[in-house]
């Protein structure tokens, strides 16, 4: 743009010099002054016809709404006299819930592999067997022999291999929460 040309020059001219005029941004803001003139017009119009539509509203309804009042006069009702409600019935005498034997926790003895025998173990698992066996009311007739060190042997290991299963299960079931 020519020096002469830049003073009498618009603003908007100078900025869009050499750029794309034809994009819209130009147009847009060439319009501004034009696009708010009409959009204030246009708000001024609505609230004027929304003012006036509400002044012709009130106006043409000037007949005012008489009340008529009249005196009442109540009359004695006799109530009827309430019977007194039965009382409630005494409520069920409550239930104790049923005692459950609670067994005391023994912690683990943490030994060496090399002090541990497997006769201890056995031995250790065949006294709490039979102590709970004393201690429950058995419901039908046992008949017991004495098994050979091989059959409590494997009782033991299949015992031992549930008991593992049991606790890998248990750990899998509790790792997601």
């Amino acid at each position: 743009m020519d020096v002469n040309k830049i003073q009498s020059a618009d603003i908007l001219d100078i900025i869009f010099d050499g750029r794309n005029k034809e994009y819209g941004a130009y147009d847009l803001r060439k319009t501004y002054n034009k696009r708010m003139i009409k959009a204030l017009v246009g708000t001024i119009l609505i609230i004027l016809l929304a003012v006036l539509g509400n002044l012709l509203a009130n106006s043409t309804s000037s007949s005012k709404t008489e009340l008529i009042v009249q005196d009442v006069s109540l009359e004695n009702m006799q109530q009827e006299e309430k019977k007194p409600e039965p009382p409630p019935p005494p409520p069920p005498p409550k239930q104790e819930p049923p005692k459950v034997e609670i067994t005391k926790f023994t912690p683990p003895k943490i030994v060496k592999d090399e002090e541990v025998k497997e006769e201890d173990e056995i031995k250790e698992l065949q006294e709490q067997v039979e102590k709970k066996v004393k201690d429950s009311k058995p419901t039908a007739k046992v008949y017991t022999r004495q098994l050979t060190d091989e059959e409590t042997k494997a009782i033991v290991n299949q015992t031992i291999k549930t008991l593992e299963e049991a606790l890998l299960f248990k750990s899998k079931l509790f790792r997601g929460f």
